[in-house]
């Protein structure tokens, strides 16, 4: 199953690319779209790649995704560079998306920020880099619904 998602993020991966090919492209770190600064198709297969196992070795998280998760992750970290870049996302999925239901607290939160950033890292991409990605992936918002019983204090008074 993990080959079969594998292959078909990297064939939309690399459909995508041909929208990319046809910008003019600089040297310029500016004048760069953030799908061309990861590398391309290839640099998003790999960071993906990365992301998943970061994800996956990350303690805080693996009580909290199962392996379709993770799978959806890879697909939705994708599409978001995809659309930062200005192109077209091979699917809905985004990052925020898979993760709206899975009601994340702030530290799990944190600890995805920090996978995103260790994978980047990892494959090699420059601080710059990782910080227009940081940015351009939207991580979902800390859940708020742990319950706490608040006192009545309508009564008594």
């Amino acid at each position: 199953m993990k080959a079969i998602l594998t292959v078909a993020l990297a064939s939309a991966l690399a459909m995508s690319f041909a929208c990319a090919s046809n910008r003019d492209t600089n040297d310029d770190d500016l004048d760069q779209t953030l799908y061309q600064r990861v590398g391309g198709a290839d640099g998003i297969l790999r960071l993906a790649n990365q992301f998943a196992i970061t994800v996956q070795n990350n303690p805080t998280l693996d009580d909290e995704l199962d392996d379709d998760d993770v799978n959806d992750l890879k697909q939705g970290l994708a599409n978001d560079i995809l659309r930062a870049s200005g192109m077209i996302a091979t699917s809905s999925e985004s990052v925020a998306n898979v993760l709206d239901d899975e009601g994340l607290d702030s530290n799990e939160v944190s600890a995805l920020r920090g996978c995103l950033r260790q994978a980047a890292s990892a494959v090699g991409l420059d601080s710059s880099t990782i910080n227009s990605l940081t940015t351009a992936v939207v991580m979902p918002a800390a859940s708020t619904s742990s319950y706490e019983e608040v006192p009545d204090t309508s009564r008594g008074r």
